[in-house]
């Protein structure tokens, strides 16, 4: 099963999926998610947005090494640590969350091939800090 598709739906977890070796994207949108604990190891692409996401601290990346695009916008993160150590990362979407200091992600911008990195715009963040 190259892709999975789950959109819509009321998932809480994707601890299950960890065991499906074969998959390359997956996509996860609108459900009730938390974290990403469980994602498949050689999977390619995920796109999580509008869920419940809120710490990445605890999602497991190492587990990923081939990963390329991560979409997570429209969650409730707030605070973004280092990007883990992914060779194959390109491209990852925060857009419209709630992360109050995009200084935080100057340090994923020096992934040797992370070529996109949208974030919520300099504006937004300003009026968030004024509120």
């Amino acid at each position: 099963m190259q892709s999975i598709t789950a959109d819509n739906n009321k998932i809480r977890s994707i601890d299950s999926l960890t065991g499906l070796a074969d998959s390359q994207t997956l996509s996860v949108n609108n459900n009730r998610l938390t974290s990403l604990k469980g994602l498949p190891y050689h999977i390619y692409t995920v796109r999580a947005d509008s869920n419940r996401i809120s710490d990445m601290s605890g999602t497991s990346f190492t587990a990923t090494p081939y990963l390329r695009a991560l979409s997570l916008r429209y969650n409730r993160i707030t605070e973004v640590g280092p990007l883990p150590t992914i060779e194959t990362i390109e491209s990852v979407d925060l857009r419209n969350n709630f992360i109050e200091d995009p200084c935080q992600l100057a340090v994923w911008e020096q992934s040797s091939r992370l070529t996109s990195l949208l974030n919520l715009s300099l504006f937004q963040v300003l009026l968030q800090k004024q509120e």
